[in-house]
């Protein structure tokens, strides 16, 4: 088995490790898993675009809008703050 050492910012990579732990993965497996996927489908396996269409027709922020718009990275997270069961609950 051999490494691969991905830069990314501190935010990015801090967002990518809530989200894959909730999915049941760290980062390694869900990089591993996009590696697997793009050869199996021999190209990137989504659909690359700047933004998300919702159903009302809005667009969503894109995540790198996320977090550049937020003036503290707390801020980013509020709206899952409910969410988010700790062991004080």
């Amino acid at each position: 088995m051999t490494s691969i050492t991905i830069e990314v910012e501190d935010k990015l990579k801090t967002l990518a490790e809530l989200f894959f732990a909730e999915l049941g993965f760290d980062c390694s497996s869900a990089f591993r898993l996009f590696i697997k996927q793009a050869i199996r489908d021999n190209g990137i396996p989504f659909d690359v675009d700047l933004r998300t269409l919702t159903e009302d027709g809005e667009y969503t922020l894109t995540l790198e809008e996320l977090l550049y718009r937020s003036d503290h990275f707390d801020d980013l997270f509020n709206p899952i703050k409910p969410l988010i069961v700790t062991d004080n609950d």
